[in-house]
């Protein structure tokens, strides 16, 4: 097919533009983990949290960090009256 028949051609497909991933958390993640309880006590849930300070790395006499690890949600589960994490969600 030449350029100009492809340019004339319609287009079958719906183009759905989906946003940002801060967008989608807020529209389909965040309503869920609402919908099932995880914001009323004794669960709780964290958004956007670092939940590692780094891999440590040993090079020669020098000790360093890596990168830490981040979470779109970190899900707590409260116990005398701490907040454990139990699972993370990462999209």
């Amino acid at each position: 097919m030449s350029a100009q028949t492809l340019k004339n051609k319609p287009c079958r497909h719906k183009i759905v533009s989906m946003g940002n991933e801060a967008d989608t958390c807020r529209k389909y993640v965040l309503r869920k983990l609402i919908e099932v309880g995880w914001d009323n006590d004794p669960h709780s849930f964290a958004e956007q949290r670092t939940f590692t300070d780094g891999r440590i790395v040993l090079s020669g006499d020098r000790i360093g960090r890596r990168k830490q690890k981040r979470t779109n949600y970190l899900l707590l589960a409260a116990r005398a009256g701490c907040g454990y994490p139990i699972t993370t969600s990462e999209l």
